[in-house]
């Protein structure tokens, strides 16, 4: 079944490797700035959607901002990667039940 997340996030996705391979020029830079646009638009459905202040949803922002920071620490050292691979698990695990409380 196709949703509206789902669709979101591979258009994000697919928008970033577009942009990636993409040429330097207007169009490319158009296109950055579509993909923030919808970035944006995402995260305000997110927002809009999930309640604040349960124990889920504040374990889910700790554990999104443990593995922001480890991308920080990988963007600077890419031997790090193993550490932000487990980061992003756990966060994903973590999100997965705070989305498990909205069923």
């Amino acid at each position: 079944m196709s949703t509206i997340g789902k669709n979101l996030n591979e258009v994000l996705m697919d928008t970033t490797m577009v942009i990636l391979f993409a040429p330097d020029g207007p169009d490319r830079d158009k296109l950055v700035e579509e993909h923030a646009n919808l970035s944006e638009k995402m995260q305000d459905l997110i927002d809009k959607s999930i309640m604040e202040g349960t124990v889920e949803y504040d374990a889910a922002i700790a554990a999104l901002e443990e593995a922001s920071e480890m991308l920080d620490v990988a963007k600077a050292d890419v031997n790090k990667i193993v550490g932000v691979i487990e980061k992003i698990a756990k966060a994903a695990k973590v999100v997965g039940e705070l989305v498990s409380t909205l069923a």
